[in-house]
């Protein structure tokens, strides 16, 4: 990873918003090539050098060769900066090829033919190869990086593992027993037609695509929003400005254009999310609902009055509630942002302020939206910054994300930490119930 931020892009193409090259310098080239790259054309090397094929018939930039400055998800192309020196362009992935790297062919080896650079163990012992249904046999009983290693020390397990049509239902086996079951389909939808090394490679990077497309960083949202181009600012359902916290903060920032946009808005607030102009701030302020509905304090006051629950199954029903009502505000923010054609979003930590929500639960139902709108949309990633004003709260937020990097692709991301809050919860739900 130090070498990959070593030859991370710095510098994208600052015309097309939409196309990132380096999220919190943890998306670089090369991990952008096996997310999205074509299926059929090997692995970009350190100088992330790629050529240009069949682009356009008259084109006449076919042939040469081109540096990856970055992917622009809303059109499903690589942002390149061409040899000659011309302003970048954009180029679908199928009229590209890496330019240091070529997927290698395997002759039969011949016993007794020595092997360049002595990697031939077999050769070296003067055995006869391994038959390649035994080298599949014995892969699947390896982890990935050990096959890995075992293919790069024999022909013959080169062209079993890497090569052989069969080798393609191993390397699905090791990608669900790593990643879970629904990865490949994740996968397919950023890189069509993945198969066998490839496809593994692509769930590996698309998770750290994913983690580079969201920081959490510490103060005021106002500081940590020039670069974006949405800002999420809470809202009650009467639109009043109090002044205080990140909402008063954000308003002074955007200053009257935001005002005028929002005295146009229907009071009380029906709509979860509404886009405004971002005056000084943004290019638009997302005004978000954080107060709780009457719905939802009916809920936790029903729950708390089932006299056939226990107080600790009481607890983990409200906390569950909460989840539910803090993951909501969470989808539709970002299900707006999007459909509104943004891409970038800073958010102060919604709903922690005067609501007085649980930094936590807010920090899991923030990090499970935004894992839910990267798996529907692999390919084109928001990038969303967390603003942390209190000290406290930026622990929260990085334990949720790194959760998340682990169980991408699982249904059950981020559930152990629900778990661990909820047993934390009935543990003191059940030591008060002692006491009483």
């Amino acid at each position: 990873q130090a070498i990959l931020a070593q030859i991370a892009v710095s510098h994208c193409a600052t015309s097309w918003p939409h196309a990132f090259a380096v999220v919190g310098g943890m998306v670089v080239a090369r991990t952008l090539w096996e997310s999205y790259g074509p299926v059929d054309s090997g692995v970009v090397g350190l100088d992330a050098q790629v050529l240009l094929l069949d682009h356009g018939q008259a084109s006449s930039s076919n042939g040469e060769t081109a540096v990856l400055r970055g992917w622009d998800g809303v059109a499903s192309r690589f942002v390149v900066q061409l040899s000659s020196g011309s302003d970048p362009i954009k180029v679908p992935p199928g009229c590209l090829r890496s330019a240091s790297f070529s997927m290698p062919t395997f002759e039969p080896f011949a016993h007794g033919q020595p092997e360049p650079h002595g990697l031939h163990i077999e050769a070296a012992a003067g055995q006869t190869p391994l038959p390649e249904d035994v080298v599949i046999l014995v892969a699947y009983l390896l982890r990935v990086r050990c096959a890995a290693r075992w293919a790069s020390t024999c022909r013959a397990a080169r062209a079993a593992i890497w090569q052989q049509a069969e080798a393609k239902a191993l390397w699905l086996e090791l990608l669900e027993r790593r990643f879970g079951g629904s990865a490949a389909e994740v996968v397919r939808k950023a890189r069509p037609g993945a198969d066998g090394p490839v496809l593994y490679r692509a769930a590996r990077a698309l998770r750290l695509v994913f983690v580079g497309s969201v920081e959490v960083v510490l103060g005021s949202v106002v500081e940590h929003a020039s670069d974006m181009e949405v800002v999420a600012c809470p809202a009650t359902r009467l639109l009043i400005n109090a002044g205080v916290g990140a909402q008063g903060a954000i308003r002074h920032a955007a200053g009257a254009e935001l005002e005028r946009e929002v005295e146009q808005l229907e009071a009380p607030f029906q709509e979860n999310v509404a886009l405004v102009a971002g005056g000084r701030l943004a290019k638009k302020v997302a005004m978000t609902m954080t107060e709780p509905s009457s719905e939802l304090f009916n809920e936790l006051v029903q729950l708390g009055s089932q006299r056939s629950a226990s107080r600790a199954e009481t607890v983990e029903r409200q906390v569950r509630a909460l989840l539910s009502f803090l993951g909501g505000i969470h989808q539709d923010l970002f299900r707006v942002v999007r459909a509104a054609g943004f891409r970038s979003v800073a958010m102060p930590t919604l709903c922690t302020g005067g609501i007085g929500m649980p930094p936590l639960l807010v920090a899991v139902a923030m990090m499970k939206a935004l894992q839910q709108d990267f798996i529907e949309h692999p390919s084109d990633p928001l990038r969303v910054r967390v603003a942390c004003y209190e000290r406290e709260h930026k622990p929260c937020f990085s334990m949720a994300k790194d959760e998340v990097y682990e169980s991408l692709y699982s249904h059950d991301a981020i559930e152990a930490i629900v778990r661990n809050w909820v047993a934390e919860a009935r543990a003191g739900a059940s030591r008060n119930e002692g006491r009483q």
